[in-house]
């Protein structure tokens, strides 16, 4: 089974794939990080480029990246605002996610 895990909370996600690929599951972690931790995903919605090159990439970069989150049996999200930004989408986003993947849980 494809399995993509959406967003991060305190590991939650990075502890459920090892398990899931030890089971015999393909499982991608897709997240912004998670603050201070920096807990290692597979694919990153975070930036490096500084000032408002990093702010307008951290908001677009999702969207642009929504290619990758398609195709998978089932999506889980952790945290239904991964995004910590005022003017992101988040509805279209979620919505784009719902279409493309066949099982989408909150």
């Amino acid at each position: 089974m494809k399995i993509l895990l959406l967003g991060e909370f305190s590991a939650l996600h990075k502890n459920l794939k090892e398990g899931l690929v030890e089971l015999g599951h393909e499982a991608v972690v897709a997240a912004s990080g998670d603050g201070f931790k920096k807990v290692p995903v597979d694919i990153s919605f975070d930036s490096n480029l500084p000032g408002v090159f990093g702010k307008i990439d951290r908001k677009l970069k999702p969207l642009y990246l929504l290619n990758k989150l398609n195709g998978f049996d089932v999506v889980q999200l952790v945290n239904p605002y991964p995004f910590r930004h005022k003017f992101f989408p988040t509805e279209y986003f979620y919505k784009k996610v719902k279409d493309l993947n066949d099982k989408f849980f909150y």
